[in-house]
C-alpha cells in the first residue's frame, strides 16, 4: 500500500512522482542483486525482486517464470540471441506489464519488452535498458539514515 508523499520527501524529491523501493545487495538463491527493485509481473498477485541492471540490452525472464504468466505475454516478437554472464541466449521479445508498487506516490505500470528466454535461465528476473528503462525517467537515492532506505525515483513516463 502506497503512502503520501511526505513533506520532507517532497522537499527532496521535488521533481519525482513515485518513489520505489529498492534494495543495496538483496540476497538471491545465486549470489545477490547489486540493486534490486520490487515489481509485479502481469497479473501475478505477488511481487518479486528483480536485478535493475542499466548494462543489460533487454530485460529477460526465464521459461519457469514465463509458464506464470503466459496469459498475460503478448505475441512473439523478434527472435533475439544475446550474451549474459549466462552465456549466449536466444527467445523471442514480447510485451509484459509490469508494476513498480510504489512506497509513496502512485504504482507505476507499463507495458515492457522482455526477453522470454527458451532455454534454462539461471538468472534473476533482469530490468534492462531497451523496452523498459528507456521509458522512464529515473534516478537513485541510496537512503540514509534520515529516509526509509534506499529509493528509485520515478518522475513520468517517457511516451
Amino acid at each position: 500500500m502506497s503512502q503520501p508523499i511526505t513533506a520532507e520527501l517532497r522537499r527532496r524529491f521535488e521533481a519525482w512522482d513515485s518513489l520505489v523501493s529498492m534494495s543495496i545487495d538483496e540476497p538471491w538463491s545465486r549470489g545477490m542483486l547489486p540493486v534490486a527493485v520490487q515489481c509485479r509481473l502481469g497479473s501475478l498477485p505477488r511481487e518479486r525482486w528483480a536485478l535493475w541492471d542499466t548494462g543489460a540490452a533487454w530485460s529477460v525472464i526465464g521459461p519457469d517464470v514465463a509458464r506464470f504468466v503466459h496469459d498475460d505475454l503478448g505475441p512473439e516478437g523478434a527472435r533475439v540471441r544475446m550474451s549474459t554472464r549466462f552465456g549466449l541466449k536466444s527467445g523471442f521479445l514480447r510485451s509484459l506489464r509490469i508494476t513498480f508498487p510504489a512506497k509513496h506516490g502512485p504504482d507505476v505500470g507499463l507495458d515492457a519488452t522482455f526477453l522470454v528466454v527458451e532455454e534454462a535461465w539461471e538468472g534473476p528476473i533482469v530490468l534492462g535498458v531497451h523496452g523498459l528503462m528507456e521509458r522512464l525517467r529515473f534516478g537513485f537515492d541510496p537512503g540514509g539514515a534520515a529516509t526509509a532506505g534506499p529509493l528509485l525515483a520515478i518522475a513520468s513516463l517517457v511516451v
